[in-house]
């Protein structure tokens, strides 16, 4: 899974999560394919270029580990 498809899958909920699922989908420069574990920093660099503030940057963060997290449980089928 990719980080922007579990990211969307989030922008229901509450708070910093989903503040900035939907901020990425109402923003159509927001990166495609951030890929790997460079994307973290090439999303926070975004961020920061549009002028993010420290919400939306921790809200990143917090998503971010929660992806890799995520990924690696379904890798080992819990």
């Amino acid at each position: 899974m990719l980080f922007n498809k579990y990211l969307m899958g989030r922008s229901g909920e509450e708070g910093r999560i989903g503040d900035l699922a939907r901020m990425a989908a109402a923003d159509p420069t927001w990166p495609a394919r951030p890929g790997g574990s460079s994307g973290w920093d090439r999303l926070a660099r975004y961020l920061h270029r549009r002028g993010a503030d420290r919400e939306a940057l921790t809200g990143l963060a917090e998503a971010w580990i929660d992806f890799w997290i995520f990924r690696e449980e379904a890798r080992r089928g819990h």
